[in-house]
């Protein structure tokens, strides 16, 4: 059995599975269901207007519960307005007490932080893509980037784990655990918004 609890209020009880689902199609903003994923409320764009720059999708596995460590990924951005960071996440079934952090870096050709942001853990999905949004930068076509996601959490049962793929490299880029660089590579998407 299994309780939903909702700002001090008990929403519903029974099956774990049922409580779940009942918690999600109530108090999920209606745009985040019909996209599909879970977007950093600092900036939002129309779904309709954002499109692919580059991503790697194919995970394999999970780097573990995100407990006093980093994970760093870079990538280039073949195109101009970079407006969101989609990172692919998974909670372990289970409501995480930590705040997750996000920090994105140009790192070619210049060196210059973009913006840090913060999420509750709790508001990320099992098997979800969360989407970090922030301005767009205009001129952000063949620049490098590197984004970086940490957590506060102390112990393993209250973080979440990322998606990523342990065996292939993506060519010119790094994977960085606690700035050493790894085989692989997290899963990610750069999107940017077509003007």
């Amino acid at each position: 059995r299994a309780l939903c609890l909702h700002n001090g209020k008990m929403l519903s009880q029974g099956d774990p599975e049922e409580v779940i689902h009942d918690y999600l199609n109530r108090h999920l903003p209606k745009d985040s269901v019909e996209r599909e994923t879970f977007a950093s409320p600092q900036v939002s764009y129309d779904a309709s207007q954002l499109r692919i720059g580059c991503e790697a999708p194919k995970s394999l596995t999970v780097t573990g519960e995100l407990v006093q460590c980093s994970l760093s990924q870079t990538f280039t951005m073949p195109c101009n307005n970079l407006c969101e960071i989609g990172i692919l996440f998974a909670t372990y079934q289970r409501m995480n007490e930590s705040q997750v952090f996000f920090r994105l870096e140009e790192i070619y050709p210049d060196e210059k932080e973009i913006i840090i942001l913060e999420v509750p853990a709790a508001q990320l999905y099992d098997n979800q893509w969360y989407y970090f949004s922030f301005p767009h930068i205009p001129d952000s076509a063949q620049r490098q980037y590197r984004f970086t996601i940490w957590s506060n959490a102390q112990t393993s049962h209250s973080a979440v784990t990322l998606w990523y793929n342990n065996k292939e490299k993506i060519e010119d880029e790094a994977f960085f655990w606690n700035e050493v660089a790894q085989t692989g590579h997290l899963c990610f998407r750069a999107l940017y918004v077509s003007k």
